[in-house]
């Protein structure tokens, strides 16, 4: 099995749907059925429950899409570790909650810190938010960068908190309601247009936060529109196929995006999220660092 057959296998069980996994995959539905098949030949096993109208993940189905992920990555960070070690440094792997940007106080941060431990590396891995604190619960990253949010977990984290980020209404800069002329004018043109939002399962609770922070604003808009992941998301808002309300840096800052201040906004406390215990000399050495420069 490759990426690209996991990639394929993915999208198969997230719409349990050939026709629509493989339009999503830009391939056709048969080679998708021949990539599925090839699979369960591999692995002796069957994926998928199919009937007439029907498509589900067996238990090894369900299985091969959650730990697939975990065995690369830890390949990646054996890697990464041996690299490190032949040239005599020691690695720290920090998961980011997914779509999140660094800003430039986390930024001088962590340059600051690998300017005087140079023995020390920081590799940043991307995560969506409902994986970051399970891949630090399993042990598959040493540390956490995420909100504050209500998740569940197993394990009572230790959080340091390192900055508040303040959310914006987003539109396209082509948005024709950026040439009215008052403020209170582009939220009621807010109220004909359609709010987009990350699905839950790649950033939970958003969507209350978000249409918390709607109604608060006075903003009612006609519909929603779920998308998958930030790029989808920052795609449509630039080809003003909506708006969207989010923490600023959640996308990347560029000339064809425009962020509106809301008159009532919502902080996010940005939290780094340390599993209790069990700690190495180095990980100990950078949560200290951590929490004397958050005092300053």
């Amino acid at each position: 099995m490759n990426d690209t057959e996991y990639k394929y296998f993915s999208e198969l069980a997230s719409t349990l749907n050939f026709s629509k996994a493989a339009k999503n995959l830009y391939i056709s539905q048969p080679a998708l059925s021949q990539c599925i098949v090839k699979l369960e030949t591999e692995f002796g096993v069957k994926l998928l429950n199919r009937t007439k109208n029907t498509v589900s993940l067996t238990i090894a189905g369900e299985t091969l899409l959650n730990e697939y992920p975990k065995v690369m990555f830890a390949n990646y960070k054996m890697i990464q570790k041996l690299t490190s070690a032949k040239k005599d440094i020691h690695s720290i792997f920090i998961a980011i909650q997914n779509g999140l940007i660094i800003n430039e106080n986390l930024r001088q941060l962590f340059l600051d810190f690998e300017s005087s431990h140079p023995n020390i590396e920081l590799n940043f891995i991307n995560i969506t938010s409902s994986n970051v604190l399970n891949s630090l619960e399993s042990d598959n990253i040493d540390l956490a960068i995420t909100f504050n949010s209500a998740q569940k977990t197993n394990i009572e984290y230790d959080k340091i908190y390192l900055d508040s980020v303040e959310t914006y209404i987003i539109v396209g800069n082509k948005n024709p309601i950026l040439k009215l002329d008052s403020y209170d004018k582009k939220i009621e043109c807010l109220n004909e247009s359609t709010l987009i939002i990350v699905d839950n399962n790649v950033m939970p609770n958003i969507t209350s936060f978000v249409v918390t922070s709607c109604n608060k604003n006075g903003i009612f808009p006609k519909n929603i529109k779920y998308l998958k992941n930030n790029s989808s998301l920052c795609n449509n808002i630039i080809l003003n196929k909506g708006f969207s309300i989010i923490y600023k840096d959640a996308l990347i800052n560029n000339d064809m995006l425009t962020y509106l201040p809301l008159k009532y906004n919502k902080l996010c406390d940005l939290c780094l999220f340390v599993k209790p215990n069990n700690h190495s000399e180095q990980i100990k050495i950078l949560i200290d660092f951590i929490k004397e420069k958050i005092k300053q």
